[in-house]
């Protein structure tokens, strides 16, 4: 063969076979591949204006400036793992903002986003679906995976390449203040099917489904946000509790999980010392034990739950050797770089493990194609807002309305019976009150609900004492009332007296026309209560 034409052949064969993940690990600088690691927050409001998503620089020193030009010099000079969007804004404003991100930045970026519920739970102006524990009384699984593929499909829109979730964890403790609804519910194999199917819709439109919180946040009555919550259980009930999911999601392929800031003794017995800063949580037990081989990615590592026991300084270093590959949204991105890299020139953790770790991360890119096209689709905002999509979310919403109990088969409703409808909520007096005492002396058949309610059952989840006492009392008489309750199913306590009570778990419109179908006998409530009460 012609010498030329063999070199020819040589260049075109190592083309088509190049490993564009091992070829750019080559090329990072030790500062670089460690930037590789972090993903950012980075304040969408800094970078568009939500009215014309542009930005206008009428104040030079302006702290949106300043914060504006830091971000853009971290991904210059840095090369910048990936960014995660707060103050969000609109989807227009997000899109915009990713995109020129995708332009400033040298390598392909990674676009992390908390999208549990849909787009609307960060953008302003896109479609929120219902809740975890609104999914949780669904029956019908295959309708989860469809709510997770319209998530996944708005992801690719948007440039997002990660979604936080599904969450996992198995609800057990109803104080829970941060988990609580964003849970399926308190039984292990509901929480289970149904995260598989978040898993499945999300990671088959190629968006990275990312299980948290790991090993489980389901039993913790503090706010990680705020504390270090404690998990007291040993290692034999953890394993057929909290960690149960994760171990079925492993098994199935879920491409990331997320790390927790709690503290687990049976874990890790050193005090105030997070699962996320634990080689015997994320190396010992995740990776190890599980046999997870996947994305492992911390949680905020600015919330007080790392913060009130670790130095700046710390944080990154402890996180690494844990065995996390990706640093979320540490504070001090500079001071985190450096203490990994001094790190590294002392010998504490090697260059080696480093490499493995961001090459696990490049490889991630590569298989989501940004090596090729990491930028979105044209914008297009009638893409977010498809008939399907609005026809889905009235559909789960149909789909969970739970008949907690109906004793005296007051549902559906007869038509030829005289009916009361009471609305309460977190705005009414006591003078109202005292006129519904009134009015609803004479009436036999009343239908009561309730809007507005918390998640906090110290607050008796936002109902008043004067609202408490009136349903008390209506509840000691012989009239027939339905009580509809458009909030946490965990309320229901309140209520042991009421005979018939539809839950609805959200106060929304399309869970409103769904219960007056059930009401007048065009839908059968289908949910079931995903909590025990």
């Amino acid at each position: 063969m012609n010498s030329k034409i063999f070199l020819i052949l040589l260049l075109i064969s190592c083309q088509l076979f190049a490993d564009w993940a091992q070829e750019t690990l080559n090329k990072l600088s030790l500062e670089e591949k460690i930037a590789q690691l972090f993903i950012i927050k980075v304040n969408n409001s800094d970078f568009t204006n939500n009215k014309n998503d542009t930005i206008q620089d009428q104040i030079i020193n302006s702290p949106e400036k300043m914060r504006r030009q830091e971000t853009i010099r971290l991904i210059k000079k840095y090369k910048i793992g990936g960014v995660h969007l707060v103050c969000y804004g609109t989807i227009s404003s997000c899109y915009n903002t990713i995109k020129k991100f995708q332009r400033l930045s040298k390598l392909p970026l990674l676009i992390s986003q908390d999208f549990e519920w849909g787009l609307g739970m960060r953008l302003t102006d896109a479609i929120s679906f219902p809740k975890n524990m609104t999914l949780g009384a669904i029956q019908n699984n295959n309708l989860i995976y469809d709510k997770a593929k319209e998530i996944g499909r708005q992801c690719k829109l948007l440039g997002v390449h990660i979604n936080f979730g599904p969450v996992v964890d198995i609800n057990t403790n109803h104080l829970n203040p941060v988990i609580n609804d964003r849970s399926f519910g308190d039984d292990k194999e509901n929480v289970t099917q149904k995260a598989l199917q978040v898993m499945s819709g999300l990671q088959d439109e190629n968006i990275i489904a990312c299980a948290k919180h790991f090993p489980g946040h389901g039993d913790t009555a503090l706010d990680s946000h705020k504390y270090l919550p404690i998990i007291n259980h040993d290692l034999a009930r953890l394993k057929s509790i909290e960690l149960y999911p994760f171990k079925q999601l492993i098994n199935k392929g879920v491409k990331a999980i997320m790390s927790a800031h709690i503290d687990v003794p049976a874990i890790d017995a050193r005090p105030n010392r997070s699962i996320t800063f634990s080689k015997k949580g994320i190396t010992d037990l995740l990776q190890t034990q599980l046999g997870f081989k996947g994305l492992i990615i911390t949680d905020d590592l600015d919330m007080k739950a790392i913060t009130n026991f670790f130095k700046p300084e710390e944080i990154a270093l402890e996180a690494f050797k844990a065995g996390n590959d990706i640093l979320l949204m540490s504070k001090d991105i500079e001071t985190a770089i450096k203490s990994l890299k001094d790190a590294i020139e002392k010998k504490i953790i090697s260059e080696t493990e480093l490499n493995r770790r961001v090459l696990k991360i490049l490889k991630t890119k590569q298989d989501l194609g940004l090596d090729k096209n990491r930028f979105a689709p044209n914008y297009s905002y009638k893409n977010f807002f498809t008939p399907q999509a609005k026809k889905l979310k009235e559909t789960l919403f149909e789909s969970s309305i739970t008949i907690a109990r109906d004793l005296n088969h007051l549902i559906p409703v007869q038509k030829c019976k005289r009916t009361t409808y009471i609305e309460l909520n977190k705005t009414t007096t006591k003078e109202y009150i005292a006129n519904l005492n009134k009015q609803v002396k004479g009436e036999q058949n009343i239908i009561i609900s309730l809007f507005d309610l918390n998640k906090s059952d110290h607050t008796n989840y936002g109902l008043t004492t004067h609202i408490l006492e009136f349903l008390n009392n209506l509840a000691k008489t012989k009239k027939n009332i339905i009580l509809i309750i458009y909030g946490t199913p965990y309320s229901l306590k309140l209520f042991k007296n009421y005979k018939t009570i539809i839950v609805a778990y959200e106060d929304h419109k399309y869970a409103q026309n769904a219960v007056d179908k059930i009401l007048t006998g065009k839908l059968k409530a289908i949910g079931k209560l995903p909590i025990k009460i």
